[in-house]
């Protein structure tokens, strides 16, 4: 697995992922290795089956992924029969293990030249890396069904869908978001994601500043290269003391934060399909998401049968709207949307069900590929 930053994943929803389905295929007999960063944290050893390797970077917001994963993909030739790529940054360094005869795989998680934080040049190399993962690698997911058809159809191949999941978990207590951030369940919007712009935590602010009332608003993320974002997000929000930041947070207090806040809001403005959004659910959150493909694909795109409020991506006042009308929810209300939300999600995105579709596109991969008439 190369791409992610590292594992055990801390934060970002391509950690998660890796760390979900290679601890799975570890258990299912196969031999695994993952790759991470020395910014990460985390040493090479072995976890939950997998072994993982600690290589260097040159750690810098626009060389820390690539040069990871040039070094990973030279690292594993002595040893890998599949190389398994994850994002379109990283597939620049799909041709060298393809070249030498190695089984590739590419998994787009978002089109990450949509983001905010790259200028033009990084992200004409985000659409060279989609280019050449595309049309070099052996077999090709997407964790939305918007993108599977959107780069099959560009690209004029298969792209198969394989989700991202959510375990089955029991909320914890809610003495937990008392003791350790002394917050009353039930009284406080949260929001978890990294804080760069197309996460819309800008955007949430702006909705939340003309509510009235003392209920809280929870921001919990970090920078991702994106420190002048995080900066002016804290300056707009000192002028409100109902505003909190919080680092990135995981594990239990994650699960109880999610599943004691009023409501989970995910405004993104860009959405490959958020491990956040499904986790929420799963939590008994009452979720307020931006209406992007992703978000809708997973809280229902018919406006009559969603499981979560929803609101216009990037309109303000919308979202005021949806947060308002979260506020009005009597609890018959608010019960009928949580369990319609949790009842979806373990229906679909189950993380044993994603793993026996990626083992059907390893197999798929590693079969003779007929060769192109007129290779470019």
């Amino acid at each position: 697995m190369i791409g992610q930053k590292g594992v055990p994943a801390t934060y970002g929803g391509v950690e998660r992922h890796v760390e979900e389905i290679g601890a799975r295929l570890a258990a299912r007999g196969h031999r695994v290795r993952v790759y991470t960063r020395p910014s990460y944290g985390g040493e090479s050893g072995d976890y939950r089956g997998m072994e993982l390797v600690r290589l260097p970077s040159v750690p810098t917001m626009h060389l820390d992924a690539i040069s990871h994963s040039l070094l990973s993909a030279v690292h594993c030739l002595g040893w890998a029969d599949l190389v398994h790529l994850h994002g379109i940054g990283p597939a620049l360094a799909l041709p060298l293990p393809k070249l030498l005869g190695r089984t590739t795989v590419l998994t787009v998680h978002a089109l990450d030249y949509q983001r905010g934080k790259w200028g033009s040049g990084a992200k004409r190399a985000l659409q060279w890396g989609e280019r050449v993962g595309l049309r070099w690698a052996d077999g090709v997911t997407a964790v939305s069904r918007d993108l599977c058809v959107l780069l099959a159809s560009r690209y004029h191949r298969e792209v198969t869908y394989v989700p991202n999941g959510v375990e089955d978990f029991e909320a914890p207590a809610a003495d937990l978001v008392r003791s350790e951030f002394r917050l009353n369940p039930g009284e406080y919007f949260f929001f978890a994601a990294r804080l760069v712009p197309e996460k819309g935590a800008d955007l949430l602010l702006d909705a939340y500043r003309r509510l009235p009332g003392d209920r809280p608003l929870v921001l919990a993320g970090g920078s991702s290269y994106s420190k002048d974002y995080v900066d002016q997000l804290k300056a707009r929000g000192a002028g409100d003391p109902r505003v909190r930041f919080l680092d990135y947070v995981h594990g239990e207090p994650l699960r109880a934060l999610y599943a004691h806040s009023l409501a989970f809001v995910l405004p993104s403005r860009v959405e490959g399909l958020s491990l956040g959004l499904l986790e929420a659910m799963q939590a008994g959150a009452l979720v307020i998401a931006s209406d992007v493909p992703a978000n809708l694909e997973v809280v229902g795109a018919d406006p009559a049968r969603r499981c979560a409020l929803t609101f216009r991506a990037g309109d303000a006042l919308d979202l005021e709207r949806a947060l308002r009308e979260a506020l009005a929810l009597d609890s018959a209300q608010r019960s009928s949307f949580i369990e319609r939300a949790r009842r979806w999600v373990r229906e679909r995105y189950d993380w044993d069900r994603v793993v026996d579709r990626l083992e059907q596109v390893y197999q798929r991969a590693r079969a003779p590929q007929p060769r192109p008439s007129s290779p470019r």
